[in-house]
C-alpha cells in the first residue's frame, strides 16, 4: 500500500501546473494514471483490512475452541481443576486434561467438580482414589489383599512399623488437603500410646499410631488413629497437634487440613502399628485425597 501512496504523490504535483499548459491526450493520461493509482490504493487497503479481520477471526475461533472443549481436550488443557469448577459449572466429576505449569505436556487427571468443602469450595484435584470395594483395585506393593471378612490390604511385614503409599499432586501447588480414610481395627490397637515407641520421644518417622498417618515430605497432614480404648487418645505426639481423630473403629471419617505453607509434594499414606499382626493390625479400604 505504501507503493500506492507513493504513486499517487507523484502524480499529484503534476496537476498543479495551469490547465492551459496541458493539452487533451495529456490531461487523459494522468486522470487514467490517478484512477490506476487510486484503484490500486484500494486493492491494497483491502487487502491490508481483510489480514487484520482474518486474523482477528482466528484469534476469536481458537479462544471459542478453548472455551467450548475447556479440559475436554489435549489442546485446551485447564490450569486447575479449580478454573474448571469456575468457568464450566455444568461439568460432572470425571477425567480433565490440566496442564500446571505453561510449557509443560498437560496431564489427564480426575477432577471433583461437585464436591463442596467446607474450608475449599467446588474444584478439587482428586489425587488418591484407593478403594478396595472396587473388585479391580489392588493393593500396594508394600500390601498384601485379604478377603475375609471383605476386599482389604494389611502391611506385609508381620513386625511393627509402617508401610506407606504414595500419591502425586502433578505439580498442583496446594495448601488445603481434604480427605476421607477408612480403615478396620483388628484386637487390641490403642491409637497414640507409643510405650513401644523405639526413640522417646517418638517421632513421624517411626510407627506413632496404630491407624494412618498421612504426610508431605515427612511432615504431618492428618492422622486417623484406631484405639480400642479411649484413653490411647489422649496424648497424641506434639507433632500431631489437632490434626487427627482418634477412636474405636466407627466408619469412613472425613477431613480437611489447611497446611503451614504451600507446597507440591507427593502425599504418603502410611499404615502403622507399633505390635506385630499377631496381636494387632490396622486394615486399609479407603483413602481419597483432594488438593
Amino acid at each position: 500500500m505504501r507503493g500506492s501512496i507513493l504513486f499517487i504523490a507523484l502524480i499529484l504535483p503534476r496537476l498543479g501546473n495551469s490547465q492551459s499548459t496541458i493539452n487533451e491526450q495529456q490531461w487523459r493520461q494522468i486522470q487514467q494514471e490517478l484512477n490506476e493509482g487510486l484503484y490500486r490504493v484500494q486493492q491494497d487497503l483491502k487487502e491490508e483490512i481483510t489480514k487484520v479481520i482474518d486474523n482477528e477471526i482466528n484469534v476469536d475461533c481458537e479462544e471459542l475452541q478453548r472455551v467450548k472443549y475447556l479440559g475436554k481436550q489435549w489442546k485446551y488443557p485447564a490450569w486447575s481443576c479449580a478454573e474448571l469448577a469456575e468457568r464450566k459449572p455444568d461439568y460432572k466429576n470425571g477425567y480433565y486434561w490440566v496442564q500446571v505449569n505453561q510449557g509443560d505436556a498437560p496431564d489427564l487427571v480426575f477432577c471433583d467438580l461437585e464436591t463442596e468443602f467446607s474450608q475449599g469450595g467446588k474444584g478439587w484435584l482428586k489425587v488418591a482414589n484407593f478403594n478396595m470395594t472396587d473388585p479391580n483395585q489392588e493393593c500396594p506393593s508394600q500390601f498384601t489383599l485379604i478377603t475375609q471378612p471383605k476386599r482389604l490390604c494389611i502391611r506385609k511385614e508381620h513386625q511393627r512399623g509402617c508401610s506407606s503409599m504414595y500419591f502425586s499432586s502433578s505439580g498442583n501447588v496446594y495448601r488445603l488437603v481434604c480427605g476421607t480414610v477408612h480403615a478396620y481395627q483388628y484386637s487390641t490397637v490403642d491409637g497414640f500410646d507409643i510405650s513401644n515407641c523405639p526413640t522417646n520421644p517418638c517421632t513421624i518417622n517411626h510407627h506413632y499410631v496404630d491407624g494412618v498417618s498421612i504426610t508431605h515430605n515427612r511432615k504431618h497432614v492428618w492422622t486417623y488413629a484406631h484405639a480400642v480404648y479411649r484413653g490411647s487418645c489422649i496424648a497424641p505426639p506434639h507433632f500431631v497437634g489437632n490434626s487427627y481423630f482418634c477412636q474405636r473403629e466407627v466408619g469412613p471419617i472425613s477431613f480437611c487440613r489447611v497446611l503451614p505453607q504451600p507446597t507440591s509434594d507427593s502425599l504418603e499414606v502410611r499404615v502403622c502399628r507399633d505390635q506385630d499382626r499377631g496381636d494387632e493390625d490396622v486394615r486399609l479400604e479407603l483413602v481419597e485425597l483432594y488438593v
